[in-house]
């Protein structure tokens, strides 16, 4: 073997170190042993060798050389020497193998990119788990993955992983953590990250990849993939390099792998969030039978949502759900109305909203409600109508039954209002009768005790049973809407007097301390007849259900708004509150039955419905030391317009007489006319030094006269759209009688005044 200065100094051997080897001495495992084989063949048969050879340097480098071998042949032909001509070509090779290379990897990214554009959202996955190992073959990597990552949460999850034949890696959770903050702290801020194995992370993750004489340790490649400005996925490259940056090419290429993978994954991402929608949409579409439609006004072509052909008794997104189609489906009582309907929203650009019926094949007719808007062009022209369509035949079904229990109900409960009102009437006849005569007998002095005692016992059972006729009669009376009220202006306080006047004699007898607040400028809207009744009912119950030497406080709070608290209060034992709710049910007195108290249980219930129907409520609220029941009334401010009057007027109205002493004769006849036609009146005289004044008051007002002026004041409500006191009413009526009397006219004509 001989071999010159060159060679030694391309291979690194001293002359010494080749003479006597043969050519395996520097062979490299770069050619396959066909390759061998194949040169062997040429060069044994005599033949001249020439190509391209790969062959090992001492330090274990390669190196190309272009090779030319000659044998030498003996007599026989036989070669006994070879003479071997080389010219290294290394650094050529290594462009051409970069441009092949690199070629291969754009060839690779190309089909890439075709592959992820043609791919179905669901192989998405699949479709990158391919690429990513194909480009880990193509760089002959050791190993290739697919991170996702969150930023928010700096949470990862492998999402795809490939590994070299003779690579062995498994990610423990601990590995997963060091990787989440090497993504935050590195990756993300720079973008893109080449990381060798260092001390502080990677000797972390595989202490095993680096060697002892650190020549040659795998690099770590980090391409984040980013969508509108954040990292979603991340791709780790493990490569073994001696120096990174001799892979920069790579790393462009990789890095537009990377913007490619982003742009699918965001791709995909919108695509299933729009197949979500889609799906969401047709669902809730589903459920709701609610469909959207579109009609080109200019073709008239019609384009629907799938669950619009149902409506219209067809398959579900039935395609020739047409314009004319639909308008054949129309009930043809109702073809007019929505055509009607259609053609007003184009003319004059107004909401199309319809209830309508539709026809099916099969002969079964349903309801729809359509809504819809026209959109235009610039011009004003009109372009489209868009509208929803839903299918209320389930509604208007229902509606018909509500209706018809409606009506079966309001005729059950006229007939029991009529039955309970005759059956009212016809038994106060008897029942007067019977206390008629229970008072005669309780009147006659030669009574023996023992039957008066039981006179008194039919007495009071006879009030207690006409008291529960005349509750039954309001009730059904509450119940059919016949009660006509008449709100007004009421003082509070004197009202509160009153009713509290009315129940003393009861509070008396069970010793029962009645008190209220002193209440000053607080006017509400109410019936004063009405309210008066709802106070005493409240106070009379707040007197039975108390205990003995108990007390029942009544008052009106305002705190501001537009609402007035009515608050009765008591010392009784109250109410629990799993009975609250049973408290204004009909005929229910909460187990009180079981006492020796007496009641209906119908009063709460006639209370609720009339204060309800003067615009208030009336609920009970916690009071530890007893009942406690409120009523909210509207109230009124002096500023509203309303006559500054008390109501209380009508119950206590003065008639001066200022003439000579001869009109005070003819006051009294006055008032002698006035108690004939059922007023109750009282005659009194105010003098002074200088003057004298003869005064009737009106204690007590029977309900015709009462009527008839609440009657009045309607009618000049409604005729002239004024509201009319009714105190002054009533003044013009005795006014009226004045004249009347004066002029010799029969007292009945003041029910005509004007």
């Amino acid at each position: 073997t001989q071999v010159n200065d060159k060679f030694c100094e391309i291979t690194g051997f001293s002359r010494d170190e080749l003479i006597g080897e043969t050519h395996s001495f520097i062979k490299a495992d770069t050619h396959s042993h066909a390759f061998y084989q194949e040169l062997w063949a040429t060069i044994s048969t005599g033949k001249t060798w020439a190509g391209p050879i790969c062959n090992k340097r001492k330090d274990g480098s390669l190196y190309w050389s272009e090779a030319t071998i000659t044998p030498h042949t003996n007599g026989n032909g036989k070669p006994y020497q070879f003479t071997s001509i080389r010219t290294e070509i290394t650094k050529a090779k290594v462009v051409e193998h970069n441009l092949l290379h690199q070629t291969k990897l754009l060839h690779l990214l190309n089909e890439a990119t075709a592959v992820l554009l043609s791919t179905q959202p669901h192989e998405l996955h699949q479709s990158i788990g391919v690429i990513l190992g194909r480009v880990g073959e193509q760089l002959h990597s050791r190993g290739i993955c697919l991170w996702a990552f969150d930023e928010e949460s700096m949470n990862i999850q492998l999402d795809f992983e490939w590994w070299a034949p003779s690579t062995s890696t498994v990610y423990s959770e601990s590995k997963k953590n060091l990787f989440s903050d090497f993504f935050a702290k590195e990756i993300i801020p720079d973008g893109v990250s080449i990381a060798d194995y260092l001390q502080q992370v990677q000797l972390q993750i595989n202490p095993e990849d680096v060697s002892i004489d650190g020549q040659q340790r795998p690099s770590t490649l980090f391409f984040p993939l980013q969508t509108h400005g954040k990292t979603t996925h991340v791709i780790q490259l493990e490569q073994p390099v001696n120096n990174p940056d001799d892979s920069v090419n790579e790393v462009n290429i990789l890095m537009i792998l990377a913007d490619t993978l982003s742009s699918a994954i965001s791709r995909n991402r919108s695509e299933q969030l729009l197949s979500e929608n889609k799906e969401r949409l047709s669902r809730s579409q589903q459920y709701a039978n609610i469909g959207t439609w579109d009609l080109d006004l200019k073709t008239n072509q019609l384009y629907a949502s799938e669950c619009v052909a149902p409506m219209f008794g067809h398959d579900p997104g039935e395609s020739n759900t047409s314009f004319e189609k639909v308008l054949t489906a129309f009930h043809p009582a109702d073809y007019e109305k929505v055509i009607g309907a259609m053609n007003k929203s184009i003319r004059d650009d107004t909401l199309y909203d319809v209830e309508h019926r539709v026809v099916w094949p099969d002969g079964t007719v349903r309801w729809l409600h359509e809504k819809g808007a026209v959109t235009r062009d610039s011009e004003g022209n009109p372009l489209h109508m868009l509208g929803v369509i839903q299918d209320i035949n389930d509604r208007k079904h229902a509606e018909s039954i509500l209706i018809k229990t409606r009506e079966e109900a309001e005729r059950a409960n006229r007939a029991k209002s009529d039955f309970l009102s005759r059956m009212s009437h016809e038994l106060r006849t008897p029942m007067n009768a019977i206390l008629g005569f229970g008072k005669l007998m309780d009147m006659d002095p030669t009574l023996s005790a023992e039957n008066k005692d039981n006179t008194h016992e039919i007495l009071n059972a006879g009030h207690h049973l006409l008291k529960l006729i005349n509750d039954v009669l309001d009730l059904a009376k509450v119940e059919a809407g016949h009660i006509e009220l008449t709100l007004e202006p009421l003082e509070i306080l004197p009202l509160i007097k009153e009713s509290l006047a009315m129940v003393g004699s009861t509070s008396h007898d069970q010793n029962i301390n009645l008190s209220h607040s002193e209440l000053q400028d607080i006017v509400i809207s109410a019936d004063k007849t009405r309210l008066k009744q709802v106070m005493i009912n409240l106070l009379t119950n707040a007197i039975k259900y108390n205990k003995p030497g108990g007390s029942v406080h009544i008052t009106a709070i305002h705190k501001g708004d537009d609402r007035v608290r009515i608050l009765v209060e008591d010392s009784g034992r109250g109410i629990s509150k799993e009975k609250l709710e049973e408290l204004f049910v009909p005929f229910n007195r909460l187990g009180a039955d079981a006492t020796e108290i007496e009641g209906t249980g119908i009063g709460l219930t006639i209370t609720k419905h009339l204060v309800e129907m003067m615009g208030g409520s009336i609920g009970v609220e916690d009071n530890p030391k007893g009942g406690r029941v409120s009523i909210r009334a509207a109230r009124l401010c002096r500023e509203a317009g309303f006559d500054e009057w008390s109501h209380n007027k009508l119950h206590e109205l003065g008639v001066e007489d200022n003439s000579p002493l001869t009109d005070g004769v003819r006051l009294i006849y006055y008032h002698c006319v006035i108690k004939s036609i059922g007023i109750s009146t009282y005659f009194t005289y105010e003098g002074g030094a200088d003057m004298h004044r003869n005064v009737i008051c009106i204690s007590d007002m029977p309900p015709d006269l009462h009527e008839w002026v609440k009657a009045e004041a309607k009618r000049r409500r409604e005729a002239t759209g004024k509201r009319y006191s009714e105190a002054l009413i009533f003044q013009e009526a005795v006014e009226l009688l004045k004249t009347q009397l004066d002029n010799n006219h029969s007292p009945e004509e003041v029910g005509h005044a004007d």
